[in-house]
């Protein structure tokens, strides 16, 4: 058996997996699947599914406004998925220090010594 080494997850069988919303940093990793449900509302039917889609195109040949329903049902869309981005073993990478970046700050300025009045 081989230590240190992490398990690839997997997606969930049958689910479209999408882009996730924000690129992944560098260094990062899938470290797991998110189910995303789907949105539901007027516009929104990019995931309808094969019945939505029909329900759609028949709606618009008979009266356009009825047309949106599927667009309101979650059953008649697919859920997907998107990978979520995570560092190896849960902490980020620590990069080393920038020379210079932590420098102590510059000594006060040395003023000779008042001389007395004569």
């Amino acid at each position: 058996s081989k230590t240190g080494t992490m398990a690839t997850p997997q997606p969930y069988p049958g689910l479209p997996i999408k882009a996730p919303q924000v690129p992944p940093a560098p260094g990062q990793v899938i470290v797991s699947y998110m189910v995303v449900e789907p949105e539901l509302g007027c516009c929104k039917c990019d995931d309808l599914n094969g019945t939505g889609l029909a329900l759609l195109i028949i709606g618009i040949i008979i009266f356009w406004p009825i047309a949106l329903i599927p667009c309101f049902s979650a059953s008649m869309k697919n859920k997907s998925q998107v990978p979520v981005y995570g560092y190896p073993g849960g902490v980020p990478p620590m990069a080393p220090p920038v020379p210079g970046q932590y420098a102590a700050p510059p000594p006060p300025a040395q003023y000779p010594p008042a001389q007395a009045a004569v």
